[in-house]
C-alpha cells in the first residue's frame, strides 16, 4: 500500500490535522480487515516507521505479523522539514535522505515474506524490517 499523505504522521502541521483524522477514520479499519502488511506513506521528509499498529493501537514491533507498519515520509534528495515530533506509535525517526527496498519472496506453499531495508545517502541500511504473511 502506497499512499501521498500520512495517516500517521511525524509532525504536527495543524492544516493537515483534519486530513489525517478523517483519512484514519476511512482507511485504517479498512487495513484492519486485510492482510496489508506495511504501508509506505509521505509527506514529511523525515524517515519513520511505526509499530505494528491493529485497532488504533500497538500490537507488536515493526516485524510483528499481526497489524500494519507504517513506513515513509522520504526526503526524496530535498531538503528536510526538520525533526518530527515523537507519538505513542513511532518506532524509529530519523532526519535524512533515505530510499526503501523491498524484497518480496516466497518462503513456503503460500507463504510470502516481505522485507524492507532503509538505506542512508551513503549507502548504509540504518532500518530494517521484515513481515512473514500466509
Amino acid at each position: 500500500m502506497c499512499i501521498r499523505d500520512s495517516f500517521h504522521t511525524v509532525s504536527e502541521h495543524s492544516e493537515m490535522r483534519p486530513f489525517t483524522d478523517l483519512a484514519r477514520e476511512i482507511y485504517l479499519p479498512l487495513f484492519d480487515k486485510v492482510p496489508v502488511s506495511y504501508s509506505f506513506e509521505h509527506h514529511y521528509h523525515v524517515f519513520k516507521a511505526t509499530k505494528s499498529l491493529l485497532a488504533n493501537a500497538v500490537v507488536g514491533d515493526s516485524n510483528s505479523t499481526k497489524g500494519v507498519t507504517y513506513l515513509g515520509d522520504g526526503a526524496w534528495g530535498i531538503d528536510h522539514n526538520g525533526q518530527g515530533v515523537d507519538h505513542w506509535y513511532d518506532e524509529m525517526q530519523r532526519n535524512f535522505k533515505h530510499v526503501f527496498i523491498g524484497t518480496l519472496q516466497r518462503v513456503s506453499s503460500g507463504a510470502v515474506q516481505l522485507d524492507v531495508q532503509a538505506i542512508d545517502e551513503k549507502g548504509n541500511v540504518f532500518f530494517q524490517t521484515s513481515k512473514t504473511k500466509q
